[in-house]
């Protein structure tokens, strides 16, 4: 890491605007310059990811890079040596943040009652664009989820230089799927990865997930941990039930009798199960509201039906698993379903190859005869359309 703090005036210059290409230059708003991943995996329970990382901004569409975060969980994950900079045009060093410019927030602070997933965080204000910006860290985790190397970021971003290695893991214990076949990219062995002059892609409105389009590498290792709970899949299916029996098979505690003795108040003698669907859709409507819960699981156990019952709170996990809780008292199965919401630029689950970290939001689906009901919990006034 010291290495790094003390490039000399000619290594900064490298990182000149006039030495970026002009192929990587044009209709770029930023050029990542270089962008090294290295990771290694101790043992299946303690995993060390180091990150250096430059890029140079051209315009405000960019500046979102000039920032950098660090996602960490509190009490699995610690964050160390965070160092940071920013460059003028020419390469010369304009200022350099130092322990007191780091912050530590809750991460999703604002929208949650409670959470141990934390962000450190350096806020670079603008000075004059373009602007370079370097900087570096190491993680320290208990969490071995080995995250997809995508080495572009964006559309209308290109890259100089992105490279990710895997060390202390053996490759045939390692799934892997690769999306390398451009002239750009290079694999230098079974767990080492690079590519370099990648020219920017154009984004155009309604353009597709930019997955589809640049290189990526998913992993699963055979087996990990994750937040106290082992693991291990090779597919979906198997995803599926790891994710049921650590997650959810004990969440169910409702009070069965008396919570069917409430909301028969409400459906009555109604027999149509897709009638009964709207009218518990409706009851959670009304009783419950969305609060962000992340603690302990990773964002992944949800709190327990009884739990929600009881004080009428929960985020997408909870709200859904409750719903589904409540259908299974009417003998209506749902089903508890990840997906990937938003305007993510790199969202979208791979169907062909299972691993953690591909979806960030749950909803629910209702199979009814030939059709399908998808049910999102967490809104209060988003009205019943089935």
């Amino acid at each position: 890491m010291a290495a790094f703090y003390s490039i000399s005036t000619n290594a900064q210059n490298k990182l000149s605007v006039a030495n970026i290409p002009d192929s990587l230059r044009s209709g770029a708003n930023a050029v990542v310059r270089y962008d090294e991943t290295i990771l290694d995996f101790q043992n299946t329970r303690k995993m060390l990811l180091s990150k250096r990382f430059a890029a140079t901004v051209f315009n405000k569409k960019a500046e979102d890079l000039l920032d950098l975060f660090v996602y960490y969980k509190e009490g699995s994950d610690k964050v160390k040596n965070i160092k940071v900079r920013l460059l003028d045009k020419d390469g010369n060093e304009l200022l350099k943040s130092g322990k007191n410019d780091i912050k530590d927030y809750i991460a999703k602070e604002g929208f949650e009652f409670v959470s141990d997933s934390r962000v450190k965080y350096v806020d670079n204000e603008l000075i004059e664009l373009p602007l370079t910006v370097e900087y570096s860290y190491t993680l320290e985790s208990n969490n071995t989820i080995i995250p997809r190397w995508i080495p572009v970021r964006a559309y209308n971003i290109s890259v100089e230089k992105s490279s990710f290695e895997i060390k202390n893991i053996e490759p045939s214990t390692l799934q892997k799927k690769e999306q390398i076949d451009f002239s750009s990219c290079q694999k230098l062995s079974e767990i080492s990865y690079v590519c370099a002059g990648f020219k920017s892609l154009k984004y155009e409105p309604y353009s597709p997930s930019l997955i589809n389009y640049v290189p990526v590498v998913f992993f699963n290792p055979a087996s990990f941990e994750y937040e106290g709970y082992e693991g291990g899949f090779t597919n979906w299916e198997e995803y599926g039930k790891w994710k049921y029996d650590s997650f959810l098979l004990k969440s169910n505690d409702l009070d069965a009798e008396k919570t069917k003795n409430e909301l028969d108040e409400i459906i009555g003698s109604e027999t149509d199960k897709l009638k009964i669907t709207k009218l518990i859709y409706d009851y959670v409507q009304k009783q419950t509201r969305y609060i962000f819960i992340g603690l302990d699981e990773g964002g992944y156990k949800p709190m327990s039906s009884g739990t929600v019952h009881k004080y009428k709170y929960g985020d997408c996990k909870a709200l859904s698993f409750y719903t589904k809780s409540l259908l299974d008292l009417y003998d209506i199965p749902a089903n508890y379903v990840e997906i990937n919401a938003g305007t993510s630029r790199t969202a979208m689950h791979d169907e062909t190859f299972a691993s953690i970290g591909q979806g960030n939001h749950i909803i629910l689906n209702v199979p009814m005869g030939d059709s399908n009901i998808w049910l999102e919990c967490t809104s209060n006034d988003m009205p019943s359309t089935f």
